[in-house]
């Protein structure tokens, strides 16, 4: 059962890196290769206890090993933290955007896709057509509600 929960927590991560690294996606690469050691460095430390526990070493000579993965983990928390502060403030822009209504035309679909500068993907819903004053009125608007600099990418969906 042990190999079984070790390689249903560390193959799918490798094979995802692979994959990731193929279409030169080095977001997805990155994302797996993260959960992976994160995985990994949770295993190597639930086991180093569980030996310690059950009494397997003593803890002198297990006390390295415990070492090495509490190290292990500590490291691997730095970009995971990181990755959940730029999570979070992603969740928070779509929160903030997603089905507000500004000059009748509803915002949807919202996705940051880079935070410094912010970069946008939206849908915008409209029953009429819109004109770049138009745009350039909905991005300043945006701009106002989330107090930074947008670039924004828009389709335009007229809904009649």
């Amino acid at each position: 059962m042990a190999g079984v929960a070790i390689a249903v927590a560390l193959v799918p991560p490798l094979a995802v890196t692979g994959i990731g690294l193929g279409w030169l996606d080095i977001h997805v690469a990155w994302g797996a290769l993260l959960l992976f050691l994160t995985n990994l460095a949770g295993i190597v430390l639930a086991g180093a206890l569980t030996f310690l526990t059950l009494g397997f070493a003593p803890f002198t000579r297990a006390k390295k090993g415990i070492s090495i993965a509490s190290i292990a983990v500590i490291i691997v928390s730095v970009p995971l933290a990181f990755s959940f502060m730029r999570l979070s403030d992603e969740a928070s822009i779509m929160q903030q955007l997603e089905g507000k209504t500004i000059d009748q035309v509803t915002i949807r679909q919202v996705q940051a896709h880079a935070l410094r500068p912010l970069e946008l993907s939206i849908q915008l819903i409209t029953p009429t057509a819109l004109t770049n004053l138009d745009l350039d009125n909905i991005k300043e608007n945006i701009e106002m509600r989330l107090q930074r600099d947008v670039i924004m990418e828009a389709q335009v969906i007229i809904r009649r």
